[in-house]
Parts: structure tokens; sequence; C-alpha cells
């Protein structure tokens, strides 16, 4: 499946980061909006690697456990279960989201 995303796209998006480095811990993102508010938000080097779909894409992905952004599915339904579940009960949901989590082990 592919799912390209356009940066001239200004709909509805939900983004999920999951970005690890040496000593900082884990950092889970997961933010709602348009690419530019999103971006804004996270800035540059977070929005590289993040995943960003409409609602109607993460369904898809859903559907699809060989697609190569599923793992950041699962991220999505762990660390915020009420926007997924608003997610599969109205394929239109728009839903403000600013969710961060910051995990250490050490």
């Amino acid at each position: 499946m592919n799912l390209p995303i356009s940066s001239e796209d200004d709909s509805f998006k939900i983004a999920v980061i999951d970005y690890c480095a040496t000593s900082e811990g884990r950092h889970i993102y997961i933010k709602t909006g348009t690419n530019d508010y999103i971006k804004s938000n996270v800035g540059d080097f977070l929005y590289a690697g993040a995943s960003i779909y409409t609602v109607k894409q993460w369904l898809e992905i859903a559907n699809d456990k060989n697609f190569e952004g599923y793992i950041n599915l699962e991220i999505l339904q762990s660390f915020a279960p009420m926007l997924w579940d608003a997610m599969n009960s109205n394929n239109g949901v728009n839903m403000d989201v600013d969710i961060e989590y910051h995990l250490n082990d050490s």
C-alpha cells in the first residue's frame, strides 16, 4: 500500500512520532492538525521522521499489517486510545490532540 503525503495537502492529519536517543530516552508525540501546524509544533527534525496520515489512511493501515508504518499505528492505538476509538466510530473525526510522552529507563 502506498500512501503518499503531499506537503501541499492542508487537510486534517494525525501525526505519530517515536523518537529514541541515547541518554535522552524515548519520546512519543501524537499531534493532530494540518501538515503546517504539526510541523510548526514539532520542528523540522522530528517532522522528517513522522508518520502523518489522514483518518482514512490510518484506518487503511490498520488492515495492512505488512505496511512499514504499522508499528506507529500500534503506538497510536496504545498511547491515544480515545483518539483511536473516535477515529473508528466517525470517519470524519476532527479532534485537537497534543500528546507528548517521555520514557527513560536509565
